[in-house]
């Protein structure tokens, strides 16, 4: 990766005030436990660093993976036999 294709500290740092109260809400409303929190944002922002020259609508990118990564596992369909249980 070139100097140039990489964020800067500075970069980062703005990125997450302009989604800060976005990213706040979901977790909020996914019950996201703050050290998973900082967890997913520590992955995300990685992630978006990579691929910072590519990526041109940075918020959402961001928004977009918390949202995949905090969105509630399907429940596994329930046998007849658990259907029927008391």
């Amino acid at each position: 990766m070139c100097p140039q294709a990489r964020p800067t500290q500075e970069d980062l740092d703005r990125l997450m005030r302009k989604v800060r109260p976005k990213i706040a809400a979901l977790f909020a409303a996914r019950s996201v436990p703050e050290e998973e929190a900082e967890r997913l944002v520590g992955e995300a922002l990685t992630s978006i660093a990579y691929r910072w020259p590519r990526v041109h609508d940075r918020a959402g990118w961001v928004l977009k993976a918390l949202d995949k990564k905090t969105r509630s596992q399907p429940e596994m369909p329930e046998t007849a036999e658990e259907e029927n249980a008391p």
